[in-house]
């Protein structure tokens, strides 16, 4: 598997030759995962049902893109279309661990897991971030400690 880096903005890089792709490599695997959790359902204009069907984006208002995670009566559909999400992804093998938090008096909804790839296993969680509507994902590789 062979992925060009993002740098912290999101950015392709640049200008470092083979410095700036993953080669078979976990981090590669963690930032596939992360890119397609990003992207929302209608997202993408070559692919409207491709993306992750988060609900509220202004393009989702028929029945198949409405959203699965973030809308209200969503407490059977989130995990489940999260899961598969992750799963589709390039060089994911499994889910080792899933764990999420729904808060109803705060409105926030939080993920953690542990995803086990062709090159080892990686905790993937969500961070709260003031600056964007709801949250980041943030990823790193685990070297065979205790998951999360």
């Amino acid at each position: 598997m062979r992925l060009r880096k993002q740098d912290s903005a999101g950015d392709m890089q640049f200008g470092h030759n083979a410095g700036d792709f993953w080669h078979d490599q976990i981090e590669g695997v963690g930032q596939s995962i992360v890119t397609r959790l990003m992207l929302w359902r209608g997202e993408w204009f070559l692919n409207r049902n491709d993306g992750t069907p988060w609900g509220g984006f202004p393009l989702n208002t028929d029945a198949v893109n409405r959203g699965q995670i973030l809308g209200v009566h969503t407490q059977l559909t989130r995990d489940v279309a999260l899961r598969q999400r992750v799963l589709a992804g390039p060089g994911v093998m499994g889910i080792v661990q899933y764990d999420s938090q729904f808060d109803p008096n705060d409105r926030r909804f939080s993920v953690q897991m542990v995803v086990d790839t062709l090159y080892g296993q990686l905790a993937i969680e969500t961070l709260p971030d003031p600056l964007r509507p709801y949250f980041v994902f943030n990823w790193s590789a685990l070297d065979g400690g205790d998951p999360l």
